[in-house]
């Protein structure tokens, strides 16, 4: 393995390994050991959401600088690792003695679309941004150089 693919492994895709490794390691506590706060609203379903969203931009991160995907490929991809992800996770719960929930399943996905989404808005306005530059650039130097 060359250094220049070690290094992105290690800065790219390891952090996504650690992290699902973390959700299940999570998935793994006994329900009776997790202590429950009252809320007026189902705090459980934001934990799931913020969790897979997190995973979603680390997912993000790593397909885009690959090289491999488009932005759009990109996108699709993280979608559905996200939602395999979920599945494998509340399955995973049922052996686990925890209760596998649908409504769980259904947040882990629109938290990681979401996420999903929103890199791929940001990274089409940066790379607009960014080629915007270089038109900007070059128009100034062929500006500059014709009064020249």
């Amino acid at each position: 393995m060359t250094k220049i693919l070690k290094n992105r492994f290690i800065f790219y895709y390891l952090p996504v390994f650690i992290y699902i490794a973390i959700i299940l390691a999570v998935s793994t506590i006994p329900s009776k050991s997790i202590p429950s706060i009252e809320t007026p609203f189902q705090i459980d379903k934001l934990v799931h959401f913020l969790q897979y969203a997190i995973l979603a931009v680390l997912l993000f991160r790593a397909f885009i600088h690959s090289g491999f995907f488009t932005l759009i490929k990109t996108f699709i991809l993280v979608v559905l690792c996200i939602a395999a992800m979920g599945a494998i996770d509340e399955s995973y719960q049922s052996f686990t003695g925890r209760d596998s929930d649908l409504y769980d399943w259904m947040a882990d996905c629109l938290g990681g679309l979401t996420a999903a989404l929103c890199c791929l808005i940001l990274n089409t306005v940066l790379k607009k941004r960014k080629i915007e530059k270089r038109w900007n650039f070059w128009l100034k130097k062929i500006v500059c150089d014709d009064k020249g």
